[in-house]
This record gives structure tokens, C-alpha cells and sequence, in this order.
């Protein structure tokens, strides 16, 4: 037994000793790749309707090119040129399940704190591509990403008029989609705090069939003063996130929690009822009333005590007995 504890304690010493920095401990090393994440793509005035993000004809990174391509060789898929994990599901606990998230790894390297720009090219866009990207720009669609367990937001396109101006409901336009984005990335020594996501309205393309769209993502990293313990706090912001109010929710809520009231209430109440009745006809009132010999007042159905000829209670013999007999 110590020698099995003696294996376990130096196998622990070991692991302990080899942990490398990665999105499980956040931290990381300079020039540690970072994973980077998608979730999902949707309507903004519906976040319950979620699809994959690759559901949108988006293209997948290709292989990095110069010094990135060392760092990630081992990560490149030679058949494919993604990265080896594109598409694949994270891990993710229980309370991730149970809210809907499924992550699945974007094909994007991304190194710590080194500025990266990453791009790639879609096939001609067939009328099905077409419909996709339509629909989504037209209905509003954000995607949803996560950067060492951070969310970031952006928009898939915008509508434009046919003069290139803001588009207004009921007027002919065309749907364009953003195809280069800035993200980002503000870290303090060796941690990630937050990470924005902004979208460059100049390379705003108009969706056509038969056309190829460059998409281009661009990694840019910055230091910042807060502390790791409080990057979650700009989440909680009204101006940054708007929390509504579903008022039929809460009068729902509290109009189920006046039936249960009512319903214990109510039962609660003729119980107190009827033991009240059968104590105050078996002489409680007076205090002269003796359980010492096990017996209990005879009552119907309906809770009512039942009298013999004389009007008596009738006691229930104790013992196990079936009879009753009268109490005087």
C-alpha cells in the first residue's frame, strides 16, 4: 500500500511538472497557440434559433504560411491544409450541455501575443450559397465565437439600397457580407482578459452566384490593466449586454406560486378542521378527555364522530381490536 501511494505521489510530482499553459489553466507562454472557437449563427431578434456556424458557406483557414507554418506544422492536416482540429467538438461540462453549447474548433492558429493576419478563399458561390447568405443577412444573423472561454459577437452582413446607402424594410437592396474582421485580444502578463470583434464595413462584398468571396481575419493583441478576476465584469454592463424583461414569465411565475399557496392552504385547513371537530366532540375542551388506554375516537367518512344511542362518542378499543365501546 505506501508503495502504490509512493507511484501515485511521483506520477502526480510528474504531471504537476509538465503542465503546460492552455485554455484549461489560462495562461499561456508567448508564441503558445490559443484556441479559437466557433458556436453558432442565428437571427438576433431569435437567439433560440441556432444553426452550426459552418452552416453559412464560410471557408475554412487554410494552412499558415512563413514563421506561423513552424509553429503549427504539427496541427496542419497534410490531405486538407486546415488545421487538424477544424470542426472538431470541445469538451465542454455538464451546465454547457444543458445550456446548448456546442463548440467546435474554427481552423484559425492563433499564436500569444503575436499580431497574425489569416484569410481564405470560398468556391464560386452556387445558388444555394447564395440563398444562405441572403437569408442571413436579410434576417439579421450574428455568429457567436469563444477565445479562451470568452464570447465574441459579429454580424454576418448588411443590407444596403441600391444607391449604397442604409437600407430601410419595403425598399429594394442587396445583401452584402463582411469579409475581413479585426479581433481583438487584450491579455495582462500571461492571461486573456477580453476580446473584441470588429468587423470592417469596407470590405463589405455584394453576395452574387458564381462570385468567390476572400474572407480575411486579422489577430491584433494588446495589454490591459485589468485583472483576470474581473473580465467577466463588462458582461454584466446593460450598455454592453441588454438583459430583457419577459414580464409574462415572471406574472406566470407568480400567479403559480398563489395556486400552490392557496392549494396547501386549503388543505392545511380542513385538516385542522376535522381534528379540531373530533378533539372538541371527545370532551377536549374540558381537558378530561384520557388516551392513556390507547383508544381513539370512532369517526365516519366525512371526519364526524359517531355517537351511540345516548348520544355518546364512540371510542375505538385499543390493542389492534376491531370493536369500539361508548365513552363515558
Amino acid at each position: 500500500m505506501k508503495s502504490l501511494l509512493t507511484v501515485v505521489g511521483c506520477a502526480s510530482i510528474l504531471t504537476l511538472g509538465v503542465v503546460n499553459a492552455d485554455e484549461f489553466t489560462h495562461r499561456y507562454k508567448p508564441n503558445e497557440p490559443v484556441e479559437f472557437y466557433v458556436h453558432k449563427v442565428g437571427p438576433l431578434a431569435n437567439p433560440q434559433e441556432a444553426y452550426p456556424y459552418y452552416n453559412l458557406p464560410y471557408c475554412a483557414p487554410k494552412s499558415p504560411i512563413g514563421e506561423m507554418l513552424k509553429t503549427f506544422q504539427k496541427s496542419i492536416n497534410s490531405k486538407t491544409g486546415h488545421h487538424k482540429f477544424f470542426n472538431v467538438g470541445k469538451s465542454i461540462s455538464l451546465a454547457e450541455q444543458i445550456g446548448g453549447h456546442v463548440l467546435h474548433h474554427s481552423g484559425h492558429s492563433i499564436e500569444f501575443v503575436k499580431m497574425y493576419k489569416e484569410g481564405c478563399t470560398t468556391s464560386p458561390l452556387t445558388l444555394d450559397d447564395h440563398d444562405k447568405f441572403t437569408r442571413a443577412v436579410r434576417e439579421e444573423w450574428f455568429y457567436q465565437m469563444y477565445i479562451d472561454d470568452l464570447p465574441v459577437w459579429g454580424m454576418v452582413g448588411e443590407m444596403e439600397d441600391m444607391e449604397g446607402k442604409p437600407w430601410t424594410p419595403g425598399v429594394e437592396g442587396k445583401a452584402k457580407v463582411y469579409t475581413h474582421r479585426k479581433v481583438v485580444i487584450a491579455y495582462n502578463r500571461d492571461r486573456i482578459i477580453h476580446v473584441d470583434l470588429i468587423p470592417d464595413r469596407e470590405s463589405l462584398k455584394e453576395i452574387v452566384p458564381g462570385r468567390e468571396l476572400e474572407f480575411t481575419t486579422e489577430f491584433e493583441w494588446k495589454e490591459t490593466e485589468t485583472e483576470f478576476e474581473d473580465r467577466f465584469h463588462r458582461y454584466l454592463d446593460n450598455k454592453f449586454f441588454k438583459h430583457q424583461i419577459h414580464w409574462f414569465s415572471i406574472f406566470n411565475s407568480f400567479m403559480m406560486v398563489l395556486f400552490l399557496t392557496g392549494l396547501v392552504s386549503l388543505i392545511l385547513v380542513r385538516t385542522l378542521r376535522r381534528d379540531y371537530a373530533r378533539y372538541s366532540m371527545t370532551g377536549g375542551d374540558n381537558g378530561d378527555y384520557d388516551d392513556e388506554a390507547g383508544g381513539t375516537p370512532a369517526v365516519d367518512e366525512n371526519g364526524k364522530p359517531i355517537l351511540d344511542e345516548e348520544g355518546n362518542p364512540l371510542i375505538k378499543a385499543g390493542g389492534g381490536g376491531g370493536g369500539s365501546m361508548p365513552y363515558a
